[in-house]
């Protein structure tokens, strides 16, 4: 991307340090999945892959049930 199309397209303002999920979507499915990444707070490194592959299960399923 140049310059000009990221001036245009602007920064996205970082989640607050400790704030993974940052807002909510409004999509319970999708907000009940990113609320999962606060899991990882605290956490040990070898459980961030489960929470990893729990949260992107049931972002999967939400997809799923767009399509029915």
């Amino acid at each position: 991307m140049d310059d000009a199309a990221v001036e245009a397209v602007g920064t996205p303002e970082p989640a607050a340090p400790g704030d993974a999920v940052g807002q909510p979507t409004g999509v319970a499915a999708v907000d009940t999945a990113l609320e999962r990444l606060r899991d990882l707070d605290g956490a040990p490194v070898e459980a961030h892959v489960e929470i990893f592959d729990d949260v992107q299960r049931q972002l999967h399923e939400a997809l799923v049930e767009l399509d029915e």
